[in-house]
C-alpha cells in the first residue's frame, strides 16, 4: 500500500523529482534524466500536479482540486480532466495501467509515486543536456523566485576545434514570466543579445528576421543549423517577476548537438542593460579561452544604462513596435521614443529610436522631407551620448542619403557602422543600395553575398531582387522573385518589382501579365480587371498601358513614366521624371541604373538630371575589406 506523504506546496515549488522526472514548477517544465526529454505544461496543469504531489499517496477530490487551482471560479470539470490528461501525456502515463496518476471514480485522483523535494542548492543534473524544444527551454538550473546576483554554471570548451569565424544564431528566447501580456520583453532580450554579440566582432551573427521563424519550432538542431548555415546556437529563456529578471542561456555546438557553455544571471529589471552585458561577456569567455578566435571588442559591452522602470518598459515596448516595420506601430513607437527622449535626455536609445521611426515613416511616404531634419537632429544627439552605437551610424547614413544625396558622408557612416558591427545586414543592404546608385556593381555584389550569409531566410526578398535588377542582373532578379511568389503569391512588393524586371528583360507578355496581377492586388475593380485581361489576351499591349494611364491606376510619376516610354511618349516621360525630381523622390538616386529608363540616357533633359546627382565616391579601398 502507498504510504501517504504530505508535503508543503512552498517546498515543492522549489522543484521536485518523480522517479526519473525532475519537475520545475516555476518554468512549468518536466525533464527526464534518462531520455533527456523536456515536456512543458500549462500553468494550471502544473498547479494540479503540485496539489497531487503535496498529497502523494492520498486521493484528492475533484472539488478540492478545482477549488485550489481555479480559486472557486465557475468552471466545468472538463478543465480538470484536460489538465490531468496533459500531465499524463507529459509523463507518458497510461491511465489504464497507471504508474504516476490513478483515477478512482467518485473519489478523485492520487499521485502514486513519491514526490522527492529538491534540497537547497541542489541541481537537477550536473550534466548539460541538449534539448531542442524552443517553446520552453530545459533549464540547467532550477528557476526559483528567490533571486540572487549572477550565479553561473559553465562547461568549458576544452580542446574543441572551432571555426575561424563561427557563425552564431540567437534563437528566440522563451518567456517564463507570469505576465505573458508583456511578451515583447523576451523579444527585446533576444534582439539586444543579437546586437551585442554581433558588436563583439567574434562571430558572424544571423539576423533577427531569419531567427524569428524558429520560435516554438519542432525542428531538430541539425535541421536549423543546415537552414541557417550556423556553427553555434545561443538559446535560453527570460523570467520577469516583480522587479527582478533572470536570463538563462546556453551556447550549443549545432553540428554535434553538444553544450559548450550554460549559465543563468539575475538582476533587477532596471539593470537589464547590465544583465544583457553579463550574458554576452559570459558567452564570449569560453570562446576566448579556446584561443581560436579574436578577443571581443570591449567597447561593445562598456555601455550600461539604468532607466526608471516605467521608462525602461516604454523603451522596450517602443523597440518592439518599431520592429514591426509598419506605419501604424511606427507612429506609436515614435510617440513613445519622443516622450522617452524628453523624460530621459541622457539616454541615447530614445533619440536613436526617434530617428529610426521618423526615417521609416518617411520611406513609407507617411511624412515629408522635413521629418529627415528632425531625424538628423535626434541621431546627432544619440551619437553625442554614445559614439559606439553602430545602429546610429547606419541610420544617419540613410538620412544623409535621402535628404541631401550626400553619398560621401553616407558611405562613411555605413562603413563606420559595419566596422562596429560586421553582422549588421541592414547596414550592408543600405550600403549595397548606395553602391548600386553609383554603379559600383562588384562591391554591391560583395555586400549581397555577405547579406545572404547573415539573413539566409529572408535574403531573397523583393528589395534584394530590386537591387539585383538595378545592378544589371534582371534574370537573377526574376528567378528570385518567381521563387518568392510560391510562398507569397499575394505580395504587392514582389509583383511590383517583377513586372518591371520582365519588361526590362524584354519579356513583354510576362511583364504585362505581372503588372495586371500587381494592379489586382492593389484593389483593381472587377470590371477594370476584365477589360485589361481582354487586352492582355489580345496582346494589345499599347492599348493596355494607355488604359492603365487613362484610368489613373498607377500613381507613381516614375511608374507612369515607364508606361509612357512603352507608348513612345518620350517628352511626357521626361516631364514625369522632372515632376518626381521636384518632389525630391528618394528613388531618383537610382535613376542612372534603372533599366526601364536606359533608352533615355541619350536625351539632353535626362542627362541634365543625371548631372545633378553626385559622382561616384572614391572609398572603394575601404569597402573592399568589409
Amino acid at each position: 500500500m502507498q504510504i501517504s506523504t504530505a508535503l508543503s506546496i512552498d517546498t515543492l515549488e522549489q522543484g521536485f523529482n518523480l522517479d526519473d522526472w525532475h519537475v520545475s514548477p516555476h518554468s512549468n517544465s518536466l525533464h527526464s534524466n534518462s531520455t533527456l526529454d523536456t515536456k512543458h505544461l500549462e500553468s494550471k496543469a502544473m498547479q494540479v500536479l503540485l496539489q497531487l504531489a503535496g498529497h502523494a499517496g492520498d486521493f484528492v477530490s475533484r472539488d478540492k482540486l478545482l477549488a485550489s487551482v481555479w480559486n472557486t471560479r465557475f468552471v466545468t470539470e472538463d478543465v480538470l480532466t484536460g489538465a490531468i490528461a496533459a500531465i499524463r501525456k507529459a509523463l507518458g502515463d497510461d491511465p489504464k495501467q497507471p504508474h504516476f496518476i490513478e483515477t478512482r471514480r467518485g473519489v478523485g485522483y492520487r499521485l502514486i509515486v513519491k514526490a522527492v523535494p529538491m534540497q537547497a542548492g541542489q541541481k537537477a543534473s550536473s550534466k548539460p543536456r541538449p534539448v531542442w524544444s524552443f517553446a520552453g527551454l530545459a533549464l540547467l538550473t532550477v528557476i526559483i523566485l528567490v533571486f540572487t546576483f549572477p550565479d553561473k554554471v559553465e562547461t568549458p570548451l576544452e580542446n574543441k576545434v572551432l571555426p575561424e569565424i563561427p557563425t552564431l544564431a540567437v534563437l528566440p528566447f522563451a518567456d517564463y514570466s507570469q505576465n505573458k501580456g508583456n511578451g515583447y520583453f523576451s523579444d527585446a532580450v533576444t534582439e539586444a543579445l543579437i546586437q551585442k554579440l554581433a558588436e563583439l566582432q567574434q562571430f558572424r551573427v544571423i539576423s533577427r528576421t531569419s531567427i524569428m521563424p524558429y520560435r516554438d519550432t519542432e525542428k531538430s538542431a541539425r535541421q536549423i543549423a543546415e537552414e541557417l548555415g550556423v556553427d553555434w546556437f545561443v538559446e535560453g529563456s527570460v523570467l520577469h517577476h516583480d522587479d527582478q529578471v533572470r536570463i538563462t542561456a546556453q551556447l550549443i555546438d549545432a553540428s554535434q548537438d553538444e553544450h559548450l557553455w550554460a549559465g543563468h544571471f539575475d538582476r533587477s529589471f532596471t539593470d537589464i542593460f547590465a544583465l544583457i552585458n553579463d550574458v554576452v561577456t559570459a558567452i564570449s569567455l569560453p570562446v576566448i579561452n579556446s584561443a581560436v578566435i579574436a578577443q571581443p571588442n570591449q567597447t561593445a559591452i562598456a555601455h550600461n544604462y539604468e532607466l526608471p522602470p516605467e521608462q525602461l518598459d516604454r523603451y522596450l515596448m517602443a523597440r518592439y513596435l518599431l520592429s514591426k516595420q509598419a506605419a501604424v506601430p511606427a507612429r506609436q513607437a515614435l510617440a513613445q521614443f519622443t516622450l522617452l527622449s524628453e523624460q530621459t535626455p541622457d539616454f541615447f536609445g530614445g533619440y536613436l529610436g526617434q530617428a529610426q521611426a521618423l526615417l521609416l515613416l518617411f520611406k513609407q511616404s507617411q511624412l515629408d522631407h522635413s521629418a529627415l531634419d528632425t531625424a538628423l537632429q535626434a541621431i546627432q544627439r544619440s551619437l553625442e551620448i554614445n559614439p559606439q552605437a553602430s545602429e546610429a551610424y547606419r541610420c544617419r547614413g540613410q538620412i544623409l542619403f535621402f535628404r541631401d544625396l550626400d553619398y560621401l558622408q553616407a558611405e562613411s557612416d555605413y562603413l563606420t557602422g559595419i566596422t562596429l558591427n560586421a553582422s549588421d545586414h541592414i547596414a550592408r543592404r543600405r550600403y549595397a543600395w548606395l553602391l548600386v546608385a553609383q554603379q559600383r556593381y562588384p562591391e554591391a555584389r560583395q555586400q549581397l553575398t555577405e547579406i545572404k550569409r547573415l539573413d539566409p531566410i529572408y535574403y531573397a526578398d523583393a528589395a534584394n531582387a530590386l537591387l539585383m535588377l538595378y545592378a544589371g542582373d534582371a534574370s537573377a532578379a526574376i528567378a528570385d522573385l518567381e521563387r518568392l511568389k510560391i510562398s507569397s503569391p499575394d505580395s504587392v512588393d514582389i509583383h511590383s518589382v517583377l513586372w518591371r524586371a520582365y519588361l526590362a528583360d524584354g519579356q513583354v507578355q510576362q511583364g504585362t501579365s505581372q503588372m495586371l496581377e500587381w494592379l489586382r492586388l492593389r484593389g483593381l475593380q472587377v470590371e477594370q480587371h476584365t477589360a485589361l485581361q481582354q487586352l492582355l489576351n489580345q496582346q494589345a499591349y499599347t492599348h493596355f498601358y494607355q488604359a492603365v494611364l487613362d484610368q489613373d491606376l498607377v500613381s507613381s510619376p516614375l511608374h507612369q513614366a515607364m508606361l509612357q516610354l512603352r507608348l513612345e511618349q518620350i517628352d511626357i516621360a521626361l516631364d514625369l521624371i522632372e515632376q518626381a525630381w521636384q518632389t525630391r523622390n528618394p528613388s531618383l538616386a537610382y535613376l542612372p541604373v534603372m533599366p526601364n529608363f536606359q533608352r533615355l540616357h541619350n536625351q539632353l533633359r535626362f542627362k541634365s538630371l543625371l548631372s545633378q546627382l553626385p559622382p561616384p565616391n572614391k572609398l572603394q579601398s575601404l569597402s573592399s575589406n568589409l
